[in-house]
C-alpha cells in the first residue's frame, strides 16, 4: 500500500454499498478545517486509474473545500479476475464503516452480509490461484499466513464484534432487502426486533413475513411515535411493545408455528395487535398513570351520547364501565377512517337501536364531538 496525493478528478466512485448522508458530510468538513484530513481515503489503482475503495464521506468533503488532491491510501490490483479485487474493496469499505462509525441496526446488518458475500467469493480454492503479475510486478505467492479464516472469526478480529453478534446480523441482512431495511432504519426499529422477526424455516416465506412485521410496526407510529422526533423513548416503547406482542402470541399458537408458518403469523399479529394487544396496553397505560397520579376516575371523561341511543367511548371507559357499554350494541373501531364512516352509519338509524362505538382512544373521536 502506498499513500499519496491524487487529484480528485482521477477519483472514480463505483456503486458504493450505502448511499451518502450529507449530516456525516458537515462534522467531516470541519474537523478537516480545523486539524485537516487524518485517515486518508482508500483506492484502488489499475493502470493510471483510481476506483474509490473507502471514503467517500472525506472525499465529498474534500470536493465542499474546493480541494483538487486528497491525501489516499493506494491498493493495487491483485487479481486477473476484476471481480475478485472489487470483492477485496468491499471487505475494506465494510470493516472501515464498521471501526469508524456507529451505524444504523440494518445498515450495519446489510454491510455484514455484503461482506459475507465477498469474502465468500474472494477466499475460495481457484483465487488462490488467481494471483497475478501488474505492470511488470509479481504479487508473492500467498504463504501459510495468508491463508483464509473463516468469516466468523475474520470478521470479529476485523470489527471488534463478536462470534454469535455476526450471525445474527448477517441472518438480518440476508433476509430484509434493501428498500425496506432502510425503512426498518427510518423508523428506528432495534436490532433485537429485527432479529426476532427474521426467524423461520423457509427462507422465501420470511423474507415475505418480515416485508409485513415492518409495515406492522410503522402502522404502530400513530400510538407511539411523535413523527418531530423519532430519537425518543416511545420509538423504545414502540419497539418492546411488538417484541412483547410477538412473543405473547408465539406463546399462544402451538409450538413452532411462527416458524413453519411465518407470513400467516406476522398477518395473525396484526389483527391481534389491533384487535387485542393495544388495546390492553392502552388501558393499562392509562391505569398505571392515574395510580401514579393518585387519580380514581369516577365519570366518563371521553364519551358522547346522542339522545339514548348512542354511546361514544374509548376502551378505558368500556372497562371500567361495563354495565353502561353492556344496555348498547357494540362496535369496535380501531382508526379516524373507521370512526368516519361508522358514524356515518349509525345517523341513519332510528332509536329502537342502541349502539356504543369503543374506539381504541379517545384521540379517534375527540375532534368530532363538543363536550
Amino acid at each position: 500500500m502506498i499513500i499519496t496525493e491524487i487529484p480528485i478528478n482521477k477519483i472514480k466512485i463505483d456503486v458504493r454499498l450505502w448511499e451518502v448522508e450529507q449530516e456525516h458530510i458537515e462534522p467531516i468538513v470541519a474537523s478537516i478545517k480545523q486539524v485537516g484530513l487524518i485517515n486518508p481515503i482508500t483506492v484502488l489503482e489499475d493502470n493510471g486509474e483510481y476506483t474509490l475503495v473507502a471514503g467517500e464521506h472525506r472525499l465529498r468533503a474534500y470536493v465542499q473545500l474546493g480541494k483538487e488532491t486528497i491525501p489516499t491510501n493506494v491498493f493495487p490490483r491483485e487479481y486477473e479476475d476484476l471481480e475478485l479485487d472489487k470483492a477485496k474493496c468491499v471487505i475494506r469499505e465494510v470493516d472501515e464503516n464498521l471501526t469508524r462509525r456507529s451505524s444504523d441496526a440494518y445498515e450495519e446488518s446489510y454491510m455484514l452480509y455484503q461482506r459475507k458475500i465477498a469474502y465468500e467469493k474472494l477466499y475460495t480454492e481457484s483465487t488462490v490461484e488467481n494471483r497475478r503479475k501488474i505492470s511488470g510486478k509479481v504479487i508473492p505467492e500467498i504463504v501459510d499466513e495468508e491463508l483464509p479464516k473463516s468469516f466468523t472469526k475474520d470478521t470479529a478480529e476485523k470489527t471488534g464484534l463478536d462470534i454469535s453478534t455476526i450471525a445474527k446480523k448477517v441472518r438480518i441482512g440476508s433476509i430484509i432487502d434493501e428498500k425496506y431495511g432502510k425503512k426498518a432504519d427510518s423508523l428506528g426499529i432495534s436490532t433485537r426486533v429485527l432479529r426476532t422477526i427474521v426467524r423461520g424455516n423457509d427462507t422465501e416465506q420470511v423474507k415475505e413475513s418480515a416485508k409485513i412485521h415492518i409495515d406492522n410496526i410503522e402502522e404502530l407510529n400513530k400510538y407511539f411515535v411523535d413523527e418531530k422526533d423519532l430519537e425518543t423513548v416511545l420509538v423504545k416503547k414502540r419497539n418492546k411493545f411488538y417484541n412483547d406482542s410477538l412473543n405473547k402470541l408465539r406463546k399462544e399458537k402451538e409450538e413452532k408455528y411462527h416458524l413453519t408458518n411465518p407470513v400467516e403469523f406476522a398477518n395473525e399479529l396484526k389483527g391481534k395487535i389491533s384487535n387485542e394487544y393495544l388495546a390492553e396496553y392502552i388501558d393499562s397505560k392509562v391505569e398505571n398513570d392515574q395510580k401514579d397520579l393518585g387519580l380514581h376516575l369516577e365519570e366518563p371523561q371521553c364519551t358522547y351520547e346522542k339522545t339514548d341511543n348512542i354511546l361514544i367511548c374509548d376502551t378505558v371507559y368500556a372497562k371500567q364501565f361495563p354495565e353502561v357499554c353492556n344496555r348498547f350494541m357494540t362496535i369496535h373501531v380501531n382508526n379516524e377512517s373507521e370512526f368516519e364512516i361508522v358514524s356515518k352509519v349509525i345517523n341513519t338509524f332510528g332509536q329502537e337501536v342502541k349502539i356504543a362505538i369503543i374506539c381504541l382512544n379517545a384521540m379517534i373521536f375527540s375532534k368530532y364531538i363538543n363536550y
